[in-house]
Order: C-alpha cells, then structure tokens, then sequence
C-alpha cells in the first residue's frame, strides 16, 4: 500500500526548479547566466545521486552557477530564515506545510517570469503557487529486510502487517514527527489499524496516534531524510520502515 504525497520547491533564487530540462548553455537565456553558488538541501542517498545527475549538473554546467547541497533539517532551516539568515535557498517541503512557511514569513514569491514558456505551460495548474511550484509526486511504502522475511516465504504485504508485530516481530523504523506529514505517519497508522485506503480522510487523529503508540516500543529509528530508512534496513538497525 502507498500514500502518495506532493512535494513543493520553494526558493527565493528559483533558477534551479526554472530550468529542469535545460540540455545546453545555448538553450539558457543570458540573464539567467552568472556566477557564484545556490545552496540547496537534499535528503541525501541515491536519492541525492539522481537529483545531481538529473538537475544540480547540469544546471551548473549550462549557467555557470555552482550547486551547494547541505543536509535537509526543515526544522533548522525554518529558524534560520526566520532569523533573516536563511541556511538554505532553495528547499523541498510537502505541500500541506506550505501554509505554516507562509505565516512563518519563511518564503519569498516565485518568479515564474523566468520559467520559459513550455516549461510554465506544461506545469499543472494545482501545482502552481504563489510561494511554490510542485517538483514531485512521490509515494511512501512498507520496505523490509528479505533475510528478515524471506520474499519467498511469509512477508509484509501492506500497513497492516506492518503495524502487526506478533505475526511480524522485529524493529521499526517510521518518520519523525516532523516529518508528519510528507512521511505519511497518519496514513500509514489509519491504515494498518485497518482502514481501507479510500475512506483514510479525514483522518481520526486519535485513532491513528493511538496506533503509533502500541508500535513505539518496537520503533529502532525515527527517521528524517529520506535515505535514514532504507539505511536502517541496510545497516539491520531495525527489520522494516516505512519508506520513500
């Protein structure tokens, strides 16, 4: 089962989320060009790997503007530019904290003036805002460890089994509160208590913290980037997450 989420860029510099499919320098309009650096975070793993490959490359390479990736900590990010000193310019957050940021005078407008013309055209309208544009649609998954539970044999197959440790003994690893939302901890407890995915909203926060406490004691990470988790499975700290 996966819960599928929504991502926003957010930047006061969005030269990088602008250019996405940009494949030479000829194609870059010169007053997009320059020099120096944007500082961006990134939630690390191969993840990381993809994003440089895909985006940060070669945006450098075609505007001459370096790339600096620094770990994703929102929580300490948020403060900072609360103080005026942001740690970050460009960043990703989920779309339901958008409205916090907003309040929290975190965020700049966007500029979509610089995005070229197809590129705007062929952003879906709901994933246009004043304060961010929709980068990405990614989905949260039940991720094991196949010595743990051979996929052969008796597996995880959904939240459920997830959530039930006498069938499926072993170590946890779920989203911090922090990452509430875009980690799909709710959905991922309504869920395994046994709601079916259509009828999950609204959610019963009672219901769905109370499930989160009956798994606490057997929770060996609480996560924050998104390569924590499938890290957890790798290293055996824990035996199944809750997983990008």
């Amino acid at each position: 089962m996966r819960v599928t989420k929504t991502y926003l860029a957010l930047s006061a510099a969005l030269l990088l989320v602008a250019l996405p499919f940009a494949a030479q320098s000829q194609q870059i309009p010169e007053n997009l060009k320059g020099s120096g650096e944007v500082v961006v975070t990134s939630g690390g793993g191969t993840w990381e790997a993809a994003q440089k490959k895909a985006f940060f490359d070669p945006f450098t390479r075609d505007t001459g503007i370096k790339v600096v990736l620094v770990p994703e900590d929102q929580a300490k990010l948020l403060s900072s530019a609360k103080l005026g000193q942001p740690e970050a310019d460009i960043t990703s957050i989920e779309g339901g904290q958008l409205a916090s940021w907003i309040t929290k005078g975190a965020v700049e407008e966007m500029d979509y003036s610089v995005f070229a013309k197809d590129t705007l055209a062929n952003i879906p309208d709901k994933l246009k805002n004043k304060y961010g544009v929709g980068a990405l649609l990614y989905s949260l998954v039940v991720a094991y460890n196949t010595k743990k539970y051979p996929e052969d044999g008796k597996h995880p197959r959904n939240w459920v089994d997830f959530y039930n440790i006498k069938d499926f003994p072993g170590k946890r690893s779920l989203p911090k509160c922090e990452k509430i939302i875009g980690g799909g901890l709710l959905e991922g407890a309504i869920m395994g208590d046994g709601v079916p995915a259509n009828k999950v909203y609204p959610i019963d926060m009672d219901r769905a913290f109370a499930k989160i406490a009956e798994l606490k004691p057997q929770v060996g990470r609480w996560w924050v980037a998104g390569a924590d988790a499938p890290q957890s499975l790798i290293d055996g700290e824990v035996d199944m997450a809750a997983a990008y």
